[in-house]
């Protein structure tokens, strides 16, 4: 018997990281080289099989992209809410773009969803020249209590399925472990 699941994941970072094309290459295997920037949210779903503790369940990997820009500040807000796990995506040719990870997003972010929920760094643009020590990306990973960092590129299609696997993973065993506390209060 295959257990029915859906999980909310929240995709943020600044415009022009790849949020988009990260998002395509998970859930169509595509990437489009035109920039098209996301007006507002998008929601993306996909549908996937996992076993997890010996039982197989059939996952809908609900997932919400939020604009980059500022204009789009109180639409993010709404988006946060409910989340099972959350990506935050910097760009290796922009430094900056962790930089604001640490500096904005992360704070935008932590006022809507629990400090203890997964979330993980995507280094995306990895087939392009690097802007950034993988040090000062752990650092900032080790900041916003990201579990990990992935360098992914979704043009070369590098790590995309792996670090979303692995978020869905945590995901389960989050929610494992939050059924177990309610258990046991």
């Amino acid at each position: 018997m295959t257990n029915l699941v859906k999980f909310k994941i929240s995709i943020i970072g600044d415009f022009a990281t790849g949020k988009t094309s990260l998002i395509r290459r998970y859930i169509d295997n595509a990437f489009a080289r035109d920039y098209r920037p996301t007006l507002g949210s998008n929601v993306f779903i996909k549908k996937i099989e996992i076993t997890h503790k010996n039982k197989q369940y059939l996952v809908s990997v609900n997932l919400y992209e939020v604009a980059g820009q500022d204009r789009w500040q109180t639409v993010r807000k709404t988006y946060y809410s409910g989340s099972q796990g959350l990506i935050f995506v910097g760009d290796l040719s922009r430094k900056r773009t962790f930089h604001q990870i640490r500096d904005f997003w992360h704070v935008d972010s932590k006022d809507y969803i629990p400090s203890d929920l997964p979330r993980i760094i995507l280094a995306n643009k990895c087939d392009l020249q690097e802007d950034i020590e993988d040090s000062e990306i752990r650092e900032i990973s080790n900041h916003i209590h990201a579990f990990t960092h992935i360098k992914t590129s979704a043009k070369e299609n590098i790590g995309v399925n792996k670090a979303f696997i692995e978020l869905i993973t945590k995901i389960f065993n989050y929610t494992d472990d939050k059924s177990e506390e309610s258990k046991s209060s």
